[in-house]
């Protein structure tokens, strides 16, 4: 290209030449139309403009900058340069690796330029002087900002009651933090701009949790990882518990063998296929390629399906799913992920899924339960045995006064204000300063909906009088 445009301006010059002998003024109305070109250039095309330039032959290219360094401030990249040439006007910025097909940055008088933040990552930048006719040094300085990743930050995490009080701390970030990212689990569930929050379990369990910084070039940090142990919630108490007949439930890939399920099996596989397949012409073969079981090398995911229905819709509750595991085959570790879905209604659609051993429902008589296993690798199979679902229900408290009247055959009737299933306590007192007994009638069946009360003197007469009631069980 150089070859070119010194042709071209050798051209140029003695088209000019020529003319200046035949016609001075033409002369100059050429010269001064090169330079309004060269103006206009600039706007629509820079680089056609440096080229333009150095073929009208305007002015000598001025040197190259003799310095060309870069910090990260928290809102942009700040250049900075210098140069010893004195015809330098302008100093122009682009961002490529070489200088024809960079993207143009910016132009400045300036010693200094900020641009915006980048992503993760080396990004060259190019450095030109201009003199004050925009003509181009002819070489360019190069530059690589390095955005470094953004550190994950330091979690900690501080449970009270079922409160779990989540803190972290300003991770290094090359630019400011624009927000973070929580998760439980693979679950993003909040995005903020503090350094604290607080999430409230309705189940018990022990959880992982993680924050990620997010700065202004949308550069996602690493995350910072925490787990936190969350207990029973209060006033709750097992309501029922089962364990899964693991010789009856669906299965995918796996087997039952002596109480126990077996994953991840190939089950449709046929034994003279399975040798066949693999080139092997014995079991010695197969021991030999690594697989000292007859069953492998085995698929990488399987599960089992069991339901459950409880007969009537509990409210508030929290079902837990626990399992006995051991390693049957390989070095390597099946993982089990355990999802439900609830129905009200029979003819009910089953809910999404829910993933999570430990899951709180608002309302069900029908649960599905799956286990999924995912192997890392065809030489991994594990036992799974004593799979239990713990379901515990909310117990909650009801209270009210009634006046006791002993013209109230069999007791004066009390309503309950809530509507439970069943009634695990009931006291009913009164604040009288003379003796008063309270006695209490209550029939327990399922659904209770009132109960009598009865109020005696000293001498075992019944009497007119207020009586406060509280009542505890299942809603």
């Amino acid at each position: 290209m150089t070859q070119q445009i010194a042709r071209k301006t050798a051209q140029y010059e003695q088209l000019l030449q020529g003319v200046q002998k035949r016609d001075p003024r033409l002369y100059d109305i050429l010269r001064l139309m090169s330079k309004d070109l060269v103006g206009v250039l600039d706007v629509i095309d820079p680089i056609q403009a440096s080229l333009t330039r150095i073929e009208s032959g305007a002015t000598a290219s001025p040197s190259a900058p003799t310095t060309f360094a870069y910090s990260l401030a928290s809102l942009a990249i700040i250049f900075v340069w210098s140069s010893v040439d004195p015809t330098v006007a302008y100093y122009e910025l682009r961002k490529g690796n070489t200088w024809e097909t960079a993207t143009f940055v910016i132009r400045t008088p300036s010693l200094s330029a900020a641009v915006d933040p980048q992503i993760v990552g080396t990004h060259r930048y190019l450095l030109k002087t201009l003199s004050a006719t925009m003509v181009e040094s002819l070489n360019n300085l190069e530059l690589d900002v390095i955005v470094p990743n953004i550190e994950p930050p330091v979690v900690s995490a501080s449970v009270i009651d079922n409160n779990v009080l989540l803190s972290w701390s300003t991770p290094f970030s090359a630019f400011a933090i624009d927000h973070y990212n929580v998760y439980k689990e693979s679950t993003k569930f909040a995005e903020i701009t503090g350094t604290f929050i607080a999430r409230f379990e309705a189940a018990s369990g022990t959880f992982t949790y993680k924050v990620e910084a997010v700065d202004v070039a949308g550069n996602v940090g690493a995350q910072g990882i925490v787990q936190a142990t969350v207990r029973q919630p209060p006033d709750y108490v097992l309501q029922d518990s089962r364990v899964i007949n693991l010789s009856t439930v669906t299965k995918s890939n796996c087997v039952y063998d002596n109480g126990v399920i077996v994953a991840c099996i190939d089950l449709v596989e046929t034994f003279e296929n399975h040798f066949t397949s693999r080139s092997w012409a014995s079991p010695q073969d197969q021991v030999t390629a690594g697989y000292d079981r007859w069953i492998q090398d085995n698929l990488l995911i399987g599960n089992i399906v069991d339901e459950f229905d409880y007969g009537t819709v509990f409210n508030n509750i929290i079902v837990t799913v626990d399992w006995v595991k051991q390693v049957f085959s390989g070095t390597s570790d099946v993982t089990v992920t355990v999802k439900m879905s609830y129905k009200v209604n029979v003819g009910d659609p089953w809910s999404p899924e829910a993933i999570g051993s430990s899951q709180f429902f608002n309302s069900f008589q029908f649960l599905r339960v799956k286990l999924e296993f995912t192997a890392p690798n065809d030489d991994a199979m594990i036992t799974v045995g004593n799979v239990t679902v713990n379901v515990s229900v909310k117990r909650e408290v009801d209270s009210g006064s009634v006046i006791a009247n002993p013209a109230d055959i069999g007791g004066t009737v009390a309503t309950f204000n809530k509507a439970f299933k069943d009634i695990d306590s009931l006291t009913a007192t009164s604040e009288s300063k003379t003796p008063i007994t309270v006695i209490t009638d209550f029939q327990d069946a399922p659904n209770p909906t009132f109960f009598r009360v009865m109020a005696f003197d000293s001498a075992g007469q019944r009497v007119r009088y207020q009586v406060d009631w509280k009542a505890r069980g299942i809603v």
